[in-house]
């Protein structure tokens, strides 16, 4: 009976994995759906304008495996978010990296049309980064989040940027999630969707 309780357990921590994979997978894809000519543009641009636009949801991944770090951003330039990744240990034990966060966005500055500016003012995590606790057969190892919070600027860069002016690591993230088109399509001149770029890491998020 201890057997076929660990067995189920380890069933449904798998099925938990794959629903996790697959709608990071749908996320991801959704921006590639964009040709260019359906180039959504913004009407304005402000934390207000995403939330009343239910465009307030950003993800930040690399477009393999099964992590990937979600955010919110609320009308007054609050998040929050998760971070989740998944693996297994060197005894086939199951490990859970998890992650959840909120902070607040300081005041936006206009740089251009396309173009806004801001900081992270505060950050704090649920958990202590660090500890780890045993649910089951597996592991929550509480961690940072990935993808916020090393600092540096904040830019939001808004549908119809020329991918020209955006940096090469920018480019980089955006194409391992074919934000940017598919691997047999022309590659976009502009982005589809709202882009959000820390400047001293290179990290790239999209909605």
């Amino acid at each position: 009976m201890e057997y076929l309780k660990k067995k189920m357990s380890k069933v449904a921590s798998m099925y938990k994995k794959i629903i996790v994979i697959a709608l990071a997978v749908i996320l991801l894809i959704g921006c590639s759906l964009y040709p260019s000519t359906r180039i959504k543009r913004y009407k304005d641009f402000s934390y207000q304008y995403l939330s009343d636009n239910e465009i307030n949801s950003f993800v930040f991944a690399s477009g393999v495996g099964g992590w990937a770090t979600y955010m919110a951003i609320n009308a007054d330039g609050s998040f929050s978010g998760t971070y989740e990744d998944y693996d297994t240990g060197s005894d086939n034990q199951n490990l859970h990296y998890y992650c959840k966060f909120s902070g607040q966005l300081g005041e936006l500055e206009k740089v251009d049309k396309l173009t806004y500016k801001t900081r992270l003012v505060d950050l704090s995590l649920d958990h202590e980064a660090g500890t780890k606790k045993l649910i089951g057969d597996e592991l929550m190892i509480y961690t940072k989040p990935y993808g916020i919070g090393q600092g540096g600027d904040l830019y939001f860069y808004l549908p119809g940027t020329p991918t020209k002016d955006l940096s090469e690591e920018a480019i980089s993230w955006l194409n391992n999630r074919l934000v940017l088109g598919g691997y047999d399509e022309e590659p976009l001149t502009q982005i589809p969707c709202c882009v959000l770029y820390e400047t001293e890491t290179g990290y790239t998020w999209n909605n």
